[in-house]
């Protein structure tokens, strides 16, 4: 037993025995080798310990009295109903640990640090990796130590051919225990002791938070139907905690807008001003791919990061994102027929007509752009030509606010004179739907 890790005294367990009964005496006592003062206490069994765990808190000054030495532990049973049983002696080295701790307990559907008792309605449980030596009739003990002695508790299970054969070890602690320590830091360990040995885990520590109900995320401008007009989202996308969410210093959140995978998801890993940690900024380029029907509508939530631990997702906010008005797109034009009643071959210079369609909302290098051009053949039949076929807006596009293209005069040649010719185009923000740029026409003349 190493000293260094006892804190103001070392719990002494005697698991429950078959035999228990109300009036029982046990005593424990803990004789150094030495010779020195030995010391010893007694309880009396009442009802309500009947099938219990026995505690004692050995006073730490009684281990530093001798340390580097050895003592004697046992305990006696003085039964109420007569007779008397005494437990094998075990000899205990006060020194510093000389032999490696074993591994943690393991707390299933947790990875330490902070624990909301509300995600945990039926307690907790934990596991533990058999032990290399482990034999029938061990005690295994796991000790849940509070920072608040009387929400201390401690299990003992012996293990038995059940616990051999499923190679398991298992413990459960209530969720009273949980509520019993809201706002506390615990300490988890487990041991375990035969006669002539015992050997402790590491222990792992975790603090119990008052239970938060995690409420979406206040998207603002959206309806109360989740819906949010594209309009209203060309500059970007504002998202709030909600005020009743506890922020501590040390805490910080992650805003998560769970959109498309063609470029509509992003996190917001900072609040848009530090002075208001719980407003957040999604920029326009991770609102397009979003917009659409129903079938867009996506979450938005958020991480809580405690210093001591991160919660779970919050509850998020589904949201849809409506399309833009036809009208707010812009037309594909042809330059050498604006202010004229129609575009003459005349006009064209050699290289072809400047097609061209200016910039469209939430417009951003790489999303893919065509353009068609429609007509009258000699004969009356239908022409259509792709002048831009899916290619990708490039930056030097964006930052020139303009897409164009060339028209070919051979085409125009195959025209009919007095016909119309119309331009037209498609882009998509996620790769997929594809969405009207407004239709232009003009008439052409040879």
């Amino acid at each position: 037993m190493d000293p260094n890790t006892i804190g103001t005294a070392a719990v002494v367990i005697v698991a429950p025995y078959e035999a228990m009964c109300a009036g029982d005496r046990i005593s424990f006592t803990f004789a150094p080798t030495s010779g020195s003062q030995v010391w010893s206490r007694t309880v009396v069994v009442d009802r309500v310990d009947i099938g219990k765990i026995l505690k004692w808190n050995l006073p730490r000054a009684e281990f530093l009295k001798i340390e580097g030495e050895t003592a004697n532990a046992f305990y006696k049973i003085e039964y109420a109903s007569g007779g008397e049983s005494t437990s094998a002696s075990q000899l205990i080295e006060v020194a510093p640990l000389a032999t490696e701790q074993l591994r943690p307990p393991v707390l299933q559907g947790h990875d330490g640090g902070f624990l909301d008792p509300g995600h945990f309605p039926q307690g907790v449980s934990l596991q533990i990796d058999p032990y290399p030596t482990m034999a029938l009739g061990d005690d295994v003990l796991l000790h849940w130590v509070s920072s608040h002695e009387a929400s201390s508790t401690t299990s003992v299970l012996r293990v038995d051919p059940s616990i051999i054969d499923s190679n398991m070890l298992a413990f459960s602690i209530g969720k009273e225990w949980l509520e019993a320590n809201i706002g506390r830091q615990v300490t988890v360990s487990w041991q375990y002791a035969r006669i002539g040995t015992a050997q402790n885990s590491e222990p792992f520590t975790l603090t119990i938070r008052t239970p938060v109900d995690l409420t979406p995320p206040v998207v603002e401008k959206a309806n109360s139907y989740g819906e949010l007009q594209a309009n209203d989202a060309l500059r970007g996308v504002y998202a709030t905690i909600p005020e009743a969410i506890p922020l501590d210093p040390g805490d910080s959140v992650e805003l998560h807008w769970q959109g498309h995978l063609a470029g509509g998801r992003y996190i917001a890993t900072q609040p848009l001003d530090p002075a208001n940690p719980r407003r957040f900024f999604i920029p326009p380029s991770a609102v397009a791919a979003n917009i659409g029907g129903e079938t867009k509508r996506f979450p938005v939530f958020y991480k809580l990061k405690l210093a001591s631990g991160i919660l779970p997702d919050s509850d998020p906010f589904h949201l849809l994102i409506l399309p833009l008005q036809p009208n707010q797109y812009p037309a594909v034009r042809c330059r050498q027929a604006e202010g004229s009643p129609g575009l003459s071959l005349g006009d064209v210079p050699e290289e072809g007509a400047d097609i061209y369609v200016t910039r469209w909302p939430f417009m951003a290098p790489g999303q893919p752009c065509t353009i068609h051009v429609t007509g009258v053949l000699g004969d009356g039949a239908g022409a259509d030509l792709i002048l831009r076929d899916a290619i990708p807006v490039t930056q030097l596009e964006m930052e020139g606010g303009e897409l164009s293209t060339l028209l070919p005069r051979e085409f125009l040649k195959t025209l009919k004179t007095g016909s119309t010719l119309s331009l037209w185009g498609k882009i998509t923000y996620d790769g997929n739907t594809l969405i009207d740029l407004k239709r232009s026409s003009t008439t052409w003349f040879v």
